[in-house]
């Protein structure tokens, strides 16, 4: 643990390339975050603090990962023809649960759950309006009326579970697939952990294969020794 000793001017930047507003912190940094290159100092004497950091490496391998984004329905079903794994999910629904016939939030947690699973792992996307056996259903049961109120749920939900920081880790589009509408939500790994929040508890999810595993404890530790 370290301290750098000086109101400095930390700059973070949208993993798709555009800047978001520099903002001056007095705190402290440990290894795993100098060691993870995320962060770019400036504000402090180079030659004197011992936390300038450059963002570069993590900016380029974010933008390397953007290239691996399905943008089409063309991509959605080759994907989908590839079947689920440790960087793609389906679900058929956000938030209608389609045994009990009426929305729920564990429905919601669930898709949460794998967003957090690829944030904290190699990244991943996730497919809603997909069913498990890679049928191409739509989301209407969810009955969101348009794509942008569907958008604007989804981002709602990880704002809430999240936090607002970890939006620029996820980039979301509803995509025309066989007249059906998916939502595609891509995920890119994170620099820190994404902790998802769920009511008064705190939850760490990895990829196991096809599924998101919820880490003890002592299986976070040392996960954060590995990252």
């Amino acid at each position: 643990m370290g301290i750098c000793p000086a109101v400095v001017r930390v700059w973070r930047y949208n993993v798709f390339g555009r800047s978001c507003p520099a903002q001056k912190y007095r705190f402290r940094l440990d290894e795993r975050y100098v060691s993870s290159g995320f962060w770019w100092i400036s504000g402090y004497p180079r030659g004197r603090c011992p936390f300038v950091l450059h963002r570069n490496r993590a900016r380029i391998q974010a933008l390397g990962l953007k290239q691996k984004m399905p943008v089409s329905a063309q991509d959605v079903l080759r994907l989908i023809a590839e079947g689920e794994s440790s960087e793609l999910e389906f679900k058929q629904t956000l938030r209608f649960n389609l045994k009990s016939g009426k929305n729920g939030r564990e429905i919601e947690h669930a898709s949460m759950k794998t967003v957090a699973g690829f944030m904290n792992s190699a990244g991943g996307t996730l497919f809603v309006g997909v069913a498990d056996d890679g049928v191409v259903a739509g989301f209407e049961e969810d009955k969101f009326g348009n794509a942008d109120k569907a958008l604007l749920h989804f981002n709602n939900l990880v704002n809430q579970h999240f936090g607002a920081e970890f939006a620029r880790y996820i980039d979301t589009a509803v995509i025309e697939v066989q007249g059906k509408s998916v939502l595609r939500v891509f995920c890119i790994p994170v620099a820190v952990p994404a902790i998802l929040k769920n009511g008064q508890n705190e939850e760490f999810y990895v990829r196991s294969g096809p599924a998101s595993r919820q880490l003890s404890l002592s299986q976070f530790y040392e996960w954060l020794q590995n990252h």
